[in-house]
């Protein structure tokens, strides 16, 4: 079996997992690759993600990024997400601050 065709069926095999289907990645707003990166890493953080599913905050106003941060992890659950919410609350424009 040659480089390629081990390669094919690795992205084949993962693509078929139910990993694939359990994990939904973020939306690219436009150099916003850094913050996805990031976070997707506390998103499968499973202690910070359950952190952030039982933290409530009374005080949140609309510069509060915990709601957004959960709304967010919520939607990663079932599908692709945004991360409009977060770069509007961050004053992030098209990854300028």
């Amino acid at each position: 079996m040659d480089f390629i065709e081990n390669g094919l069926r690795y992205f084949y095999n993962m693509l078929s997992s139910p990993a694939a289907s359990k994990y939904h990645g973020l939306l690219n707003q436009g150099a916003t690759d850094y913050l996805n990166s990031v976070l997707q890493v506390l998103f499968m953080t499973e202690d910070f993600r359950e952190a952030v599913e039982r933290h409530t905050c009374e005080t949140c106003g609309p510069k509060c990024i915990d709601r957004h941060l959960a709304s967010l992890f919520d939607d990663l659950k079932g599908c692709t997400a945004y991360t409009y919410e977060i770069t509007k609350t961050l004053g992030i424009d098209n990854g300028t601050v």
